[in-house]
């Protein structure tokens, strides 16, 4: 499995088990700002492994904020289970760990970095 987030706002999930044929198992895009009618764009991602077995993918969303979505099953579809609103456009995230657990290193265009855990 590969995840792929773009500028256009999707994210997809791709088969990859045949390199020279990946095949696209899921795709969510996101719906378009009220403020603009655009969609928002799907800048970075994370991937993180939860305690459960459950994998995460963390999207930087732009004007979205921080998306999560499990993409353990991505076959039964795709949709942001948590989204965190943040000051302004999410631009990067990064996934790290110190001695208290995972936190989320997210670049902020108004806010500069922002650490969540």
């Amino acid at each position: 499995m590969d995840l792929i987030s773009d500028f256009a706002g999707a994210l997809l999930v791709l088969d990859v088990t045949r390199p020279a044929e990946p095949r696209r198992v899921a795709e969510w895009r996101s719906p378009p700002n009220p403020f603009d009618g655009r969609p928002d764009h799907a800048l970075d991602l994370a991937l993180e492994r939860s305690a459960d077995g459950r994998v995460l993918a963390w999207v930087a969303g732009g004007r979205r904020g921080l998306l999560r979505f499990d993409v353990s099953a991505p076959e039964r579809g795709l949709a942001p289970d948590l989204v965190v609103d943040t000051p302004g456009w999410a631009a990067g995230v990064h996934l790290a760990r110190d001695a208290r657990g995972r936190f989320l290193l997210v670049g902020d265009q108004k806010a500069g970095l922002r650490l969540y855990r």
